[in-house]
């Protein structure tokens, strides 16, 4: 398929949604880099060794898309570790590899739970699978000021200022707590999908101006596709 970019300033929208992604920027939902594809479970992280205990099956599950009102809402701290969260949290991964995406959060998936999945290693890396439950951020530096795209709003990429660094604290599927240190697409991504888990979606961290032509343009290209399926 051919790509149609309409462009102001940063903001670069393709058309149609349906398209073999950018090569060059990785999805920590929407514009993929395909170089990451992996199968899913990984096969050698310790999440995936803590989701592999008896018979979980997986399932893809649908990706509310914006403007989606629950991806507004916050999230809810997970109390209770059962088998039923570790089969959210695989069919979670199932969903982001298949996607394909480096992130993915529980309200993307209609959930309203604080857990998110990321892997950001590439093809020819041994998978870095994190599944993070009650993810939060306890120290983080520097500034960094890269394009994003998420799952829920495909189609679209634009620049984000985030940290540069930051250190994760999250509690594993069982209950374990750990702390990761990150950096570059790694950090970026742990902060999209935090953010996911308040409500927020990368597009609200436009300034007002941008937020104002990325609403009136996307929801129109919406209608234009909605418009095309009934003909």
């Amino acid at each position: 398929l051919d790509l149609l970019y309409i462009s102001t300033a940063t903001i670069a929208f393709k058309l149609p949604l349906l398209l073999t992604p950018l090569a060059h920027v990785s999805k920590i939902g929407g514009c993929a880099n395909n170089d990451r594809l992996r199968s899913p479970a990984s096969e050698s992280t310790d999440s995936g060794r803590l989701l592999s205990d008896g018979d979980i099956e997986m399932a893809i599950r649908t990706i509310l898309h914006y403007p989606e009102p629950l991806l507004k809402q916050k999230s809810q701290a997970v109390t209770v570790f059962d088998e039923p969260l570790k089969q959210l949290a695989q069919d979670m991964v199932e969903t982001m590899y298949d996607a394909p995406g480096v992130g993915l959060a529980a309200p993307q998936v209609g959930e309203l739970l604080r857990l998110i999945v990321l892997d950001c290693s590439v093809s020819d890396e041994p998978a870095d699978l994190i599944i993070a439950v009650n993810p939060e951020v306890i120290a983080a530096r520097g500034e960094s000021y890269e394009e994003e795209g998420c799952l829920s709003v495909p189609g679209f990429c634009t620049a984000v200022k985030r940290h540069l660094e930051v250190t994760l604290r999250y509690q594993d599927p069982t209950g374990q707590v750990h702390e990761r240190h990150a950096d570059g697409l790694l950090a970026i991504g742990i902060q999209h999908e935090i953010d996911h888990l308040e409500g927020i979606l990368f597009v609200d961290r436009l300034s007002p101006l941008k937020r104002s032509i990325f609403k009136k343009k996307y929801l129109k290209m919406l209608k234009e596709q909605e418009a095309e399926h009934e003909a």
